[in-house]
């Protein structure tokens, strides 16, 4: 039995689709396919719980689905109780650089910080203050000093790299709370989201002699993992995505942020952190291509080469290279037949009675429109999809038969890189389908 949508998700869902964008909330109510891809992220998540580590880098054609992926990855880990930390790579945010463009990365990534009952980001301050509570309730259990449980629990960060600023930062946070020192819990917020411009300005406000600056990042997320699960969370997973921006650098750029890439898979696959999960996500390309691509640089190469026994069709979702296949043609049909399910839920009127017929006329008319082009993705036929459903339910006299002609689905390729990837697929397979076949079911669906 499906899950009921809520109307506000109902509205999010929609208008979110409408705009070729993926939806915040209510993802569950469209997923299609995956499966085995949602496995493997989900044993990684059961392992940073535990006090593993993981990193993975997600591939994918554009409209391949890359961001809905993320997205439904997000979703899991805060459900599972891990706190989320998500941004886009651009060309002013990256791994490696100068003149505060890595600090620029840290702090998109802090400020989007999502938990379970903080999704959308903005939950540095919860996971401070479950840090703090729970060091209170220890306090009062064993009846001992809070100040002194804080020191206790911080004392092992200060083995890493910046840890002892890191360490007395929160500590501050701490003081902010016991003295209801409302400036002083800010001051904390805005070092850990790396706002601090200058050295001095951090000494003034908190007594700290380091920022976080443009060597940081890694050493910082390692420091952000020890704290959430000290705080009572699972761990944390850090969401990177368009990552071939990178490839588009000038070589000597594009190699020092490989570097810093092969840092990370060194420390993550050496047992160098705990709680701790990275995922980046971009285009085969981005990973495979000799000269601009991860393959560029020799130990990225030997370090992410695929499995010598795969072939097509068959899987390995144990690689650190996880890659998206295109969605099935039943997949595409099981996806528009929920966004018409969501469409029609909390008792809005169904304005496609005979959903089987209409659907199958609709596809056979997208891949015939489409030539059967491979780069072409279904963000906009789902566009298109719910405009041809707005005008039915909007005008009762309206036969879709009749309306159907007049759509034009159009080739996604002119929004590559432009946003959000939504699912893609050739619709060729569908073209030969007849619109005449009425009240056939899926499981007749011939390919």
């Amino acid at each position: 039995m499906s899950t009921p949508v809520r109307q506000r998700d109902r509205q999010l869902i929609l208008n979110a689709l409408r705009a070729g964008v993926v939806p915040g909330r209510g993802l569950h109510h469209l997923q299609v396919g995956r499966g085995d891809e949602v496995a493997a992220i989900s044993e990684d998540i059961r392992a940073i719980r535990d006090g593993g580590a993981a990193i993975r880098i997600v591939v994918g054609e554009y409209g391949s689905g890359k961001t809905f992926f993320l997205q439904v990855i997000k979703n899991a880990a805060q459900n599972a109780g891990c706190v989320t930390m998500s941004t886009d790579v651009t060309q002013d945010a990256r791994l490696y650089g100068t003149g505060g463009r890595v600090r620029t990365l840290f702090s998109s990534l802090v400020a989007s910080a999502g938990t379970k009952s903080q999704p959308g980001g903005g939950g540095m301050a919860e996971v401070l203050e479950r840090f703090v509570s729970s060091a209170q309730e220890e306090s009062r259990r064993v009846e001992r000093d809070v100040e002194h449980i804080v020191r206790e629990r911080l004392a092992d960060l200060t083995q890493y790299r910046s840890g002892h600023e890191f360490a007395d930062v929160v500590l501050a946070y701490w003081r902010g709370v016991r003295q209801h020192d409302d400036h002083l819990r800010e001051a904390a917020l805005r070092w850990l989201r790396g706002e601090y411009r200058t050295a001095t300005e951090a000494r003034q406000a908190l007594g700290v002699r380091g920022i976080i600056g443009d060597a940081d990042l890694y050493p910082m997320l390692r420091l952000m993992a020890l704290l959430v699960k000290k705080a009572g969370y699972g761990g944390l997973v850090v969401l990177l995505d368009e990552l071939a921006v990178l490839a588009r650098l000038n070589k000597p750029t594009r190699d020092q942020n490989y570097e810093q890439i092969l840092s990370i898979v060194n420390s993550l696959h050496g047992g160098h952190a705990t709680n701790l999960m990275v995922i980046l996500a971009g285009t085969p390309d981005f990973v495979t291509d000799p000269i601009r691509g991860l393959y560029s640089y020799g130990a990225l190469r030997q370090r992410l080469s695929h499995n010598e026994f795969h072939r097509p069709g068959l899987r390995d979702t144990a690689s650190p290279v996880l890659r998206l296949d295109q969605l099935s043609p039943e997949d595409l049909w099981v996806l528009l037949e929920n966004v018409h399910r969501v469409y029609c839920s909390n008792n809005n009127r169904d304005p496609l009675p005979d959903l089987q017929t209409a659907l199958r006329a609709f596809l056979t008319h997208a891949g015939n429109q489409l030539g059967g082009l491979s780069s072409v993705t279904p963000r906009e036929a789902t566009r298109t999809w719910l405009h041809f459903l707005d005008i039915l339910a909007q005008n009762r006299g309206q036969q879709w038969h009749d309306l159907l002609g007049q759509v034009e689905v159009k080739e996604d390729r002119d929004q590559i890189g432009d946003g959000p990837e939504w699912m893609d697929h050739n619709f060729t397979a569908l073209a030969a389908q007849s619109s005449e076949q009425a009240g056939d079911e899926l499981s007749h669906f011939t390919l």
